[in-house]
Protein backbone atom coordinates (compact mmCIF):
# COMPACT_ATOMS: atom_id res chain seq x y z
CA UNK A 1 0.00 0.00 0.00
CA UNK A 2 1.95 3.40 -0.87
CA UNK A 3 0.20 6.66 0.78
CA UNK A 4 -0.24 9.77 -1.04
CA UNK A 5 -0.03 13.77 0.56
CA UNK A 6 -3.92 13.36 0.48
CA UNK A 7 -3.87 10.04 2.57
CA UNK A 8 -1.36 11.68 5.13
CA UNK A 9 -3.72 12.25 8.36
CA UNK A 10 -1.29 14.57 10.10
CA UNK A 11 -1.87 13.28 13.91
CA UNK A 12 1.55 12.08 14.45
CA UNK A 13 2.82 12.14 17.96
CA UNK A 14 6.18 13.69 17.94
CA UNK A 15 8.82 14.16 20.22
CA UNK A 16 11.02 16.78 20.45
CA UNK A 17 14.40 16.91 22.43
CA UNK A 18 16.33 20.38 22.33
CA UNK A 19 18.52 21.58 24.91
CA UNK A 20 17.16 25.00 23.76
CA UNK A 21 13.85 25.93 25.38
CA UNK A 22 12.95 28.63 22.68
CA UNK A 23 13.58 25.89 19.81
CA UNK A 24 11.85 23.30 21.64
CA UNK A 25 8.73 25.53 22.10
CA UNK A 26 8.90 26.79 18.41
CA UNK A 27 9.01 23.40 16.63
CA UNK A 28 6.42 22.60 19.37
CA UNK A 29 3.80 25.55 17.96
CA UNK A 30 4.89 24.58 14.27
CA UNK A 31 3.98 20.99 14.17
CA UNK A 32 1.12 21.64 16.39
CA UNK A 33 0.14 23.77 14.00
CA UNK A 34 0.45 21.03 11.38
CA UNK A 35 -1.95 18.35 13.14
CA UNK A 36 0.67 17.07 15.33
CA UNK A 37 0.18 15.70 18.91
CA UNK A 38 3.97 17.63 20.51
CA UNK A 39 5.44 16.73 23.61
CA UNK A 40 9.59 18.36 24.24
CA UNK A 41 11.98 17.48 26.64
CA UNK A 42 14.95 19.41 27.09
CA UNK A 43 17.58 16.77 27.42
CA UNK A 44 18.21 13.41 25.68
CA UNK A 45 17.76 11.81 29.26
CA UNK A 46 14.62 12.92 29.80
CA UNK A 47 13.37 12.44 26.03
CA UNK A 48 14.41 8.76 26.78
CA UNK A 49 12.22 9.26 29.92
CA UNK A 50 9.31 10.06 28.20
CA UNK A 51 9.63 7.65 25.11
CA UNK A 52 7.85 4.57 27.09
CA UNK A 53 4.62 6.96 28.32
CA UNK A 54 3.91 9.08 24.98
CA UNK A 55 4.94 6.74 22.71
CA UNK A 56 6.21 8.80 19.82
CA UNK A 57 5.64 7.74 15.94
CA UNK A 58 8.50 10.06 15.23
CA UNK A 59 11.86 12.22 16.93
CA UNK A 60 13.55 14.65 16.35
CA UNK A 61 16.40 15.59 18.23
CA UNK A 62 19.06 17.79 18.34
CA UNK A 63 22.85 16.80 17.72
CA UNK A 64 24.54 18.81 20.24
CA UNK A 65 23.08 19.02 23.62
CA UNK A 66 25.23 18.86 26.96
CA UNK A 67 24.89 15.70 28.13
CA UNK A 68 23.54 13.25 25.94
CA UNK A 69 23.44 14.18 22.58
CA UNK A 70 21.41 13.27 19.58
CA UNK A 71 23.58 10.67 18.11
CA UNK A 72 23.28 9.29 21.67
CA UNK A 73 20.07 9.20 21.85
CA UNK A 74 19.82 7.53 18.29
CA UNK A 75 21.67 4.51 19.30
CA UNK A 76 19.69 4.10 22.61
CA UNK A 77 16.45 4.12 20.73
CA UNK A 78 17.53 1.62 18.38
CA UNK A 79 18.96 -0.94 21.02
CA UNK A 80 15.26 -1.22 21.58
CA UNK A 81 12.55 -2.96 20.20
CA UNK A 82 10.23 -0.44 19.91
CA UNK A 83 12.70 2.10 19.52
CA UNK A 84 13.53 0.14 15.89
CA UNK A 85 10.24 1.47 14.47
CA UNK A 86 10.45 5.70 15.17
CA UNK A 87 11.52 7.82 12.43
CA UNK A 88 14.14 9.41 13.92
CA UNK A 89 15.02 13.05 12.53
CA UNK A 90 18.10 14.90 13.75
CA UNK A 91 18.26 18.91 13.51
CA UNK A 92 21.98 20.17 13.33
CA UNK A 93 24.35 22.96 11.57
CA UNK A 94 26.83 20.39 10.32
CA UNK A 95 27.22 20.50 6.74
CA UNK A 96 29.82 18.07 6.54
CA UNK A 97 28.82 14.81 5.01
CA UNK A 98 31.26 12.62 7.31
CA UNK A 99 29.26 13.61 10.20
CA UNK A 100 25.79 13.24 8.56
CA UNK A 101 27.35 9.85 7.95
CA UNK A 102 27.45 9.49 11.39
CA UNK A 103 24.39 10.38 11.96
CA UNK A 104 22.64 8.16 9.87
CA UNK A 105 25.24 5.50 11.27
CA UNK A 106 23.66 6.25 14.56
CA UNK A 107 20.28 5.42 13.35
CA UNK A 108 18.82 8.56 12.15
CA UNK A 109 16.43 8.18 9.35
CA UNK A 110 16.71 12.19 7.80
CA UNK A 111 18.27 15.11 8.73
CA UNK A 112 17.50 18.96 8.83
CA UNK A 113 20.02 21.67 8.86
CA UNK A 114 19.38 24.63 10.81
CA UNK A 115 17.82 27.08 10.74
CA UNK A 116 14.98 25.00 10.09
CA UNK A 117 12.03 26.53 7.87
CA UNK A 118 8.72 25.88 8.03
CA UNK A 119 8.40 25.02 4.62
CA UNK A 120 11.07 22.36 5.14
CA UNK A 121 10.22 21.17 8.44
CA UNK A 122 6.73 20.38 7.17
CA UNK A 123 7.86 18.38 3.93
CA UNK A 124 10.28 16.66 5.99
CA UNK A 125 7.45 15.46 8.64
CA UNK A 126 5.60 14.37 5.31
CA UNK A 127 7.91 12.36 4.41
CA UNK A 128 8.69 10.70 7.51
CA UNK A 129 4.86 10.18 7.94
CA UNK A 130 4.64 8.04 5.13
CA UNK A 131 7.47 5.83 6.38
CA UNK A 132 5.66 5.65 9.93
CA UNK A 133 2.72 4.69 8.50
CA UNK A 134 4.31 2.14 6.20
CA UNK A 135 6.13 0.41 9.24
CA UNK A 136 2.77 0.37 10.97
CA UNK A 137 1.29 -1.04 8.62
CA UNK A 138 4.17 -3.89 7.94
CA UNK A 139 3.76 -4.55 11.78
CA UNK A 140 0.39 -4.59 12.23
CA UNK A 141 0.51 -7.22 9.17
CA UNK A 142 3.39 -9.39 10.79
CA UNK A 143 1.61 -9.70 14.05
CA UNK A 144 -1.54 -10.70 12.20
CA UNK A 145 0.40 -13.40 10.24
CA UNK A 146 0.76 -14.93 13.39
CA UNK A 147 -2.20 -15.07 14.79
CA UNK A 148 -3.23 -17.17 11.90
CA UNK A 149 0.26 -19.00 11.83
CA UNK A 150 -0.82 -20.13 15.80
CA UNK A 151 -4.64 -20.98 14.44
CA UNK A 152 -2.95 -23.25 11.50
CA UNK A 153 -1.12 -24.86 13.93
CA UNK A 154 -3.72 -26.09 15.67
CA UNK A 155 -5.08 -27.16 12.58
CA UNK A 156 -2.41 -28.76 11.28
CA UNK A 157 -2.66 -30.94 14.08
CA UNK A 158 -6.64 -31.26 14.30
CA UNK A 159 -5.97 -32.70 10.99
CA UNK A 160 -3.14 -34.90 10.75
CA UNK A 161 -4.30 -38.23 9.94
CA UNK A 162 -1.07 -40.00 11.75
CA UNK A 163 -3.25 -39.54 15.20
Amino acid sequence: MILTNSEITADLRILVIDDDEFICHELKLRLEDLGHRVVTAQSGEQGLDLVESFQPQLVLVDWLMEGMDGLDVCRTLRESRFGQLFYIMIFTQHDNEDLLVDAFDAGADDYISKPITPRVLAARIRAGERLVRLREEVERERREAHRYLDIVEVMIIGLDVQG
